[in-house]
């Protein structure tokens, strides 16, 4: 479930700048690993169905002690194809260990972060609701949702096997500028 309920929230990364995402950081990973998740979302526009295939990697790529503080550097990288056309996105966002973990909010957190999308140059950022931000991590580092449930446990087959997945469900609106989402 877990892999469908992340799948299906990435979906929403195409169709939005936002996204909700706790759960993409439920424990403090390994420095040095990461995790991909693979995105198909099938979509009709104007009475067209289009495919866009990609995918989403989480990596723990660095530590830094700041003011005393053990800090992770978590990437972000997502790619998108749309019509044989790739196209990246890539934030680094710096974020005190202690905030990073199942039911936090390590966006709230952050320290400093960089984004880049295609062959754009990097913008810095230091608050997710920036406009240099561009509203495209926010959701990847919300902590839970106000109205915050779970979702029955069901089995996914994976490399590793046969897995019995629990799910969350919950909404979140991020203000960004003048809109919301």
């Amino acid at each position: 479930m877990r892999s469908i309920l992340c799948a299906s929230l990435l979906l929403l990364v195409m169709s939005a700048p936002e996204v909700r995402a706790d759960g993409l950081i439920y424990q403090l990973p390994a420095n040095g690993s990461s995790v991909r998740y693979d995105i198909e979302n099938k979509a009709s526009m104007n009475g067209q169905e289009q495919t866009i295939m990609g995918s989403l990697t989480v990596s723990s790529v660095g530590e830094a002690t700041v003011d005393g503080e053990k800090c992770r550097w978590i990437e972000f990288r997502l790619m998108i194809k749309r019509e044989n056309i790739e196209r990246v996105t890539l934030a680094k966002c710096l974020i005190p260990e202690k905030h990073l973990g199942r039911g936090k909010s390590p966006g709230e957190h952050l320290i400093r972060g960089w984004i880049k999308t295609g062959d754009g140059e990097p913008q810095a950022f230091t608050d997710l609701k920036s406009p240099q931000a561009g509203g495209r991590v926010i959701g990847y580092l919300a902590g839970p949702p106000p109205n915050a449930g779970e979702l029955e446990k069901v089995d996914v087959e994976s490399p590793l096997g046969k897995l019995a997945c629990e799910g969350v469900t919950g909404t979140h609106e991020f203000e960004q500028g003048n809109g919301t989402t």
